[in-house]
């Protein structure tokens, strides 16, 4: 596994991941996981109240491209990858991984 720099509008990750892809899926899953809470998450663990972030925690913002590479942040010699994409991929990659869930219950 190698190490990826991985940014997007304001979201600064460094990621392992076996190539730039797995690294910015893993970065899309970070950035929803501000956002998408299960009723359980959303009422359980959070104390201030449902869907609601603590006051100085500021919302990841991502921009049109997601730029990974292996030499640091700001690096031109990267990989570019659309963030719409890569979010239907996330989508696409949860129903499955959903769908197996139901097939096989723990």
């Amino acid at each position: 596994m190698a190490k990826y720099y991985v940014e997007s509008g304001t979201l600064k990750l460094v990621i392992q991941a076996d190539d730039p892809l797995q690294a910015s899926l893993w970065a899309v899953s970070r950035a929803l996981q501000q956002v998408i809470l299960t009723p359980q998450q959303d009422s359980e663990h959070s104390p201030y109240g449902p869907r609601k972030k603590p006051p100085d925690t500021e919302f990841l913002v991502l921009g049109r491209d997601f730029r990974v590479n292996e030499f640091g942040f700001g690096n031109d010699r990267c990989t570019t990858i659309e963030t719409a994409e890569l979010v239907t991929q996330w989508g696409q990659l949860m129903a499955t991984l959903n769908r197996i869930e139901r097939k096989c219950p723990a």
